[in-house]
């Protein structure tokens, strides 16, 4: 791996935030237009949070408890803001993980990787009412290239934004020390980096239990998706919040279901590399658990912790799926296999789609072992079968 690359990034007031610190990535691949920097999903053996007293069970029950609760961060509802200098620091339910280092002598930071979030941020002291992360709080006062920014500047005049959380209190158990905003908005680290890296970045993400397999986070000429297999869809204009893509269809080896929600303006679902679980859109969501019924020819058994509705009777690691196919605008068909379907252990495989209440999700585990790219430029997602502990 190389040695680490140091960038300037400069961070600002407001409330609770303060900033102006240099932020360096560690990079395993760099040329003069593009580069790649390494992640880790937080459950894999090689993540400091990983806990091998868990079971299969209790990992598929945190999987889905962690996803609906990730959802919620989508809600209208919620607690948004577009001015990032208000945003939350706090990785409630993020689920890879990136290493990097601020200040000046440099301050390891394990951020979440998150592109449902416009924020870049991380705790520091005085930290009054923070969650508990693993590493140290960064201290702006040890650090020779910190300093405070008034709310009141104006953003063109500070470059890369990176926020000091002082008073934040997390709600889950899954820690970390700070959140990568990879969303869409002006504010996020790539929209900022936008001119820099020719508006792309990409992932091909590992399946968390590749213990010896890190993601790779591509941004540049590295991000291009291109070539055999690879296909794009347009990115849903208008108010843009989060990346919202228009599904039009499932299918199930020869059942083809159409949702009548992809004709709405705005697009019908989001992909977010933060949820794992999949919330599919509710016009689609029956028929594409009455065809998985239909053709795999398993007895249907009860989850035992009662958190997934459909399951069969089938350890994971021999569970076999028909092919199944996400339908998205233009043509772009992303075929999905059993490990972004199912979820399982070594007696049961349980569907990893579960239905949309008002927020519908394409999350992380569907986009497992393919390249995903995003084009701020052109306003598209492209995805590509890729063998991504290979890639």
């Amino acid at each position: 791996m190389a040695s680490l690359h140091s960038l300037p990034y400069l961070v600002a007031l407001a409330t609770t935030f303060s900033i102006v610190i240099l932020c360096s990535l560690s990079l395993i691949n760099a040329s003069n237009d593009g580069f790649s920097v390494e992640l880790m999903h937080r459950d894999s053996p090689k993540s400091p949070f990983y806990d091998p007293t868990e079971t299969p069970q209790q990992r598929l029950a945190n999987a889905l408890r962690c996803s609906i609760h990730r959802v919620n961060h989508f809600r209208p509802t919620a607690s948004f803001s577009t001015n990032a200098l208000e945003s939350e620091v706090v990785p409630v339910s993020g689920e890879y993980l990136m290493q990097y280092a601020v200040g000046t002598p440099p301050v390891q930071v394990l951020g979440v990787a998150d592109t449902g979030t416009d924020f870049t941020g991380l705790q520091c002291v005085p930290c009054s009412d923070c969650y508990i992360q693993p590493d140290p709080i960064f201290d702006p006062a040890q650090s020779s290239t910190y300093k405070t920014v008034p709310c009141t500047a104006p953003q063109y005049s500070l470059k890369t934004i990176i926020g000091c959380g002082h008073d934040r209190s997390g709600v889950i158990n899954r820690k970390g020390s700070g959140i990568v905003g990879l969303g869409p908005n002006s504010t996020s680290l790539v929209s900022q980096l936008s001119t820099s890296i020719a508006g792309k970045f990409s992932y091909c993400l590992v399946p968390f239990d590749k213990a010896n397999d890190t993601t790779k986070l591509n941004f540049g000429t590295s991000a291009v998706v291109s070539g055999p297999g690879a296909v794009t869809t347009p990115l849903a204009t208008g108010e843009v919040v989060y990346y919202t893509l228009t599904l039009e269809a499932i299918s199930v080896g020869p059942t083809k279901i159409t949702s009548t929600s992809a004709k709405a303006a705005g697009g019908n679902i989001i992909i977010d590399s933060g949820t794992a679980l999949t919330f599919l859109p509710s016009d689609l969501y029956t028929g594409f658990e009455a065809a998985l019924k239909a053709q795999i020819k398993l007895a249907v058994v009860k989850d035992p912790l009662q958190s997934y509705s459909l399951c069969f009777d089938s350890p994971q690691s021999t569970f076999k799926v028909p092919t199944i196919i996400a339908h998205f605008t233009g043509g772009a068909d992303v075929t999905l296999s059993a490990p972004n379907t199912f979820l399982g252990d070594e007696t049961i495989s349980c569907m990893a789609f579960i239905p949309a209440d008002s927020i519908a999700v394409f999350g992380n585990l569907a986009q497992v072992d393919h390249l995903v790219g995003y084009d701020f430029v052109k306003k598209t997602v492209s995805f590509k079968p890729t063998e991504c502990t290979k890639a």
